[in-house]
């Protein structure tokens, strides 16, 4: 069976617009609505600051197991220790 998701904003995917409220408020309920215990998911789309990194970070679902943050690793807005520093993991 299926064990891990990836949620993409593919309107912001690859554009560094950043994650706003709304985009948090959208991507919570959309974890509310999976009624699996053990289903994860990963985020994806548009982060672009450390800022996003403690956005996502402050979801308070053990349904979320992680990010993916490719085109701001490799615009260089910031390292993957800083992201996992932001996020409070190692």
């Amino acid at each position: 069976g299926i064990t891990c998701l990836n949620y993409t904003d593919r309107s912001k995917d690859g554009t560094l617009a950043g994650i706003s409220d709304r985009d948090i408020t959208s991507f919570n309920s959309f974890l509310d609505a999976i009624k699996s215990d053990t289903l994860k998911v990963i985020y994806a789309g548009g982060i672009a600051s450390l800022e996003d990194i403690k956005k996502l970070a402050s979801v308070k679902s053990k349904k979320l197991e992680g990010v993916i943050i490719g085109m701001a690793l490799y615009e260089n807005k910031f390292s993957l220790k800083e992201a996992q520093a932001a996020a409070n993991v190692s």
